[in-house]
């Protein structure tokens, strides 16, 4: 069977401090907590169109668009934040609030002429998944972080659909070293004002030159 090279958005989001709740919390009411995590990812997936690929290490999720993916992100970070005010009213104090580090990545794939997966068939996404995983593991509590062709596409998109809410940023943190990545690459934050941290994430940095404006 031949391979079609097609262009699709992939997302993860990576919990973090997972095993220090189970600990705080114990297993049932953490199991509790992860469920309702699970379900509200879910039917974030349904509203923008998300395809779960996988939850090895954090929940891979393919997006048709890079707005899609980034309304999903600005959603899952509000609705984690809810869900972990509703557990810390009740937890041990000292226990970590339930947050989580999300990146999207949107370049050209392979996969097999009838397995698209907007069709009812698989793609093989092993090769990006390891990258955007990678570069899930470079942001901060939080933070999503987007690669620029990512962050691009989606802001042009916003310029033909409806806009995002008015408190939402774009912070361009310049180029950084991800594994996964032969070369740097360059990294663009979105966030709720109030939820995101808008900081450059710890990782090595790299000077490039300057880069075009996001909507160019």
């Amino acid at each position: 069977m031949d391979d079609i090279d097609t262009t699709k958005t992939f997302l993860v989001s990576r919990l973090v401090d997972s095993l220090q709740l189970v600990d705080d919390l114990g297993d049932a009411p953490a199991a509790r907590l992860f469920a309702r995590h699970h379900r509200q990812a879910r039917d974030l997936m349904t509203r923008y169109g998300g395809m779960e690929l996988g939850r090895t290490h954090g929940l891979l999720v393919l997006f048709a668009q890079p707005l899609d993916a980034v309304r999903y992100a600005l959603e899952y970070h509000a609705a984690i934040e809810q869900i972990s005010r509703d557990m810390l009213a009740t937890a041990p104090e000292g226990t970590p609030s339930l947050r989580a580090r999300v990146a999207i990545d949107h370049r050209e794939m392979s996969m097999q002429a009838d397995h698209d997966p907007f069709f009812g068939g698989r793609a093989d996404a092993s090769g990006r998944g390891l990258f955007v995983h990678q570069l899930a593991r470079v942001a901060l509590p939080c933070q999503t972080l987007m690669t620029r062709a990512a962050a691009q596409s989606a802001c042009r998109a916003t310029l033909r659909e409806a806009a995002l809410p008015v408190d939402v940023r774009w912070v361009e943190h310049g180029w950084f070293n991800v594994k996964g990545s032969e070369e740097p690459v360059e990294l663009v934050e979105v966030g709720h004002q109030a939820l995101a941290p808008l900081t450059p994430p710890a990782a090595p940095r790299k000077q490039r030159v300057a880069s075009y404006a996001l909507a160019s």
